[in-house]
């Protein structure tokens, strides 16, 4: 029993370990959001910054939200600063991940 608790908090360590953070400033390009029954809970944008590369670890250029009360505001903030076509400031974690592996939206700044 020792063995298998030791081996899961090694395996959460290394991937803990593993995880980069990855920060870009840019003007919203594409936000979307749609209805749950649909597909997946989760809404996503992207930033003029964006490439197919800028996470390595995460597909596309696409970033997701999550559908909860602090993914709202996120969303609106994401809104607005489109609408204002100013930039923003986003951080995305890659230990974050959808189970499609588009990383989650970790802050904004404006």
């Amino acid at each position: 029993m020792k063995r298998i608790i030791c081996s899961i908090a090694c395996m959460v360590a290394l991937n803990s370990a593993n995880a980069a953070t990855y920060t870009f400033s840019g003007k919203v390009t594409f936000l979307r959001t749609h209805d749950s029954h649909f597909g997946t809970n989760y809404d996503w944008f992207s930033l003029d910054t964006f490439t197919p590369t800028s996470v390595p670890t995460c597909p596309g250029n696409l970033a997701r939200i999550k559908d909860d009360i602090k993914g709202q505001r996120m969303y609106k903030v994401l809104l607005t600063a489109k609408m204002l076509q100013t930039s923003v400031q986003i951080s995305l974690d890659d230990a974050f991940k959808d189970t499609s592996g588009y990383c989650f939206l970790q802050y904004i700044d404006t």
